[in-house]
């Protein structure tokens, strides 16, 4: 699978829970919705006047709550549409008006309009949730007291009229909260995409730094060898044949560090960086002098030093005309620093972070991921400054 298709898969754990949620709605709310209204029925039944409408309603209550829950595992953030709530008010009421009807504890029957409610306010704002749950308990309960027989004993059905409040001001939350944690795990999986593609474009963007490092390096120290070569002949031959064998060792060790870079096991070290440089610059004719002992910079800071340097060597063959070139290495107990400086910089020189290339750039990126810090930029005596700082305990 590629990345693409990673990123735009499913995850399998959002599957897994909206299985499990349609267990849960089926176990809870399927046996209350049925198991309730048989054991009522059985209990207290109301005649077959009552018995056989209240049914159907329960029924067509059950079958519209079930369509907006099928509906909300695929779109958990909408809301219900307007038909969808005419219908549910006209159901709903008229279950609840017939079970309150039908005998002095036929107010069970609102746990159908109590669904309902919860389904209609889906995505609605907390102060729309709260009045509506008011407003639906506080009907009920009138209701429950207007329209209830009297209970054996005599007198208004209070308990009626409570059971009917209690259920629109609790049972409205089954609905409510199972499409706001859909919601929530959809959002969850989002998350998960969107980190997946920053990943995926930060590892493009550390690849295409690694690979402008090794390959601008490489073949700017070709271009260079084979100026130099073609300069040499046919008056030097020697010499000149030692300069194509230096460009052939360069070209291999670029595609060595291609083939380690796309096995993620590319490193270096200031020793070698320093040892080509020293190579590179001494072949054109460059003094390149070293203040400082690389072996003193911890083996994690090697690697990240090494690459700057490297940029600046880049830097300093394809923008100056150098003859100069410093190298300064210091250490202490919490910083290794790197400052290099090359003279033969002209007035309109172009090679810092902020410039066209990417080199610098990338690498300011790089230390500042590390905690670390680099400025470069040119200087008004002609000169061209890298200073890298890096924490050796990062």
């Amino acid at each position: 699978m590629d990345i693409a298709a990673a990123i735009d898969a499913e995850d399998p754990a959002l599957r897994a829970a909206r299985r499990r949620m349609v267990i849960v709605f089926v176990a809870l709310t399927g046996t209350i919705a049925v198991a309730l209204p048989l054991v009522f029925l059985s209990v207290d039944w109301p005649g077959a006047v009552f018995a056989v409408p209240l049914v159907l309603l329960d029924v067509a209550v059950l079958a519209l709550h079930s369509w907006w829950f099928r509906r909300s595992l695929r779109h958990p953030g909408a809301r219900p549409p307007q038909g969808y709530l005419l219908l549910a008010a006209t159901l709903g009421a008229g279950l609840f008006c017939l079970g309150v009807i039908s005998s002095p504890l036929g107010s069970i029957w609102a746990f159908g309009p109590a669904l309902l409610l919860g389904d209609s306010l889906t995505r609605r704002d907390r102060w729309v949730v709260i009045v509506w749950v008011a407003g639906a308990s506080l009907t009920a309960f009138v209701f429950g007291v207007l329209l209830a027989p009297q209970p054996p004993g005599g007198g208004p059905n209070w308990t009626s009229a409570a059971i009917a409040a209690a259920y629109m001001a609790v049972l409205w939350t089954a609905s409510f909260n199972r499409v706001y944690w859909l919601g929530s795990m959809n959002t969850l999986d989002k998350s998960r995409r969107i980190a997946t593609e920053l990943a995926t474009a930060r590892e493009r963007l550390r690849l295409a730094d690694d690979l402008h490092d090794i390959l601008g390096h490489a073949l700017e120290v070709v271009a260079f060898k084979s100026e130099l070569a073609s300069k040499l002949l046919p008056a030097e031959a020697t010499r000149a044949q030692g300069e194509i064998e230096e460009v052939a060792r360069v070209a291999r060790n670029a595609m060595s560090e291609v083939r380690a870079l796309s096995r993620d096991r590319r490193t270096t070290t200031l020793a070698a960086e320093l040892t080509g440089a020293h190579a590179t610059l001494g072949s054109v004719g460059i003094d390149l002098s070293v203040t400082g002992d690389p072996s003193l910079v911890p083996d994690g800071a090697q690697d990240v030093l090494g690459r700057v340097l490297r940029e600046a060597m880049t830097n300093l063959l394809r923008h100056a005309t150098a003859n100069r070139c410093s190298v300064i290495l210091r250490r202490d107990a919490d910083i290794a620093e790197l400052l290099i400086v090359n003279d033969g910089v002209p007035p309109a020189a172009n090679g810092g972070p902020s410039g066209e290339g990417t080199g610098l750039a990338g690498l300011e990126r790089y230390l500042t991921e590390r905690r670390g810090r680099l400025v470069a930029g040119p200087g008004a005596d002609g000169t061209f400054t890298v200073h890298a700082e890096l924490p050796v305990r990062a």
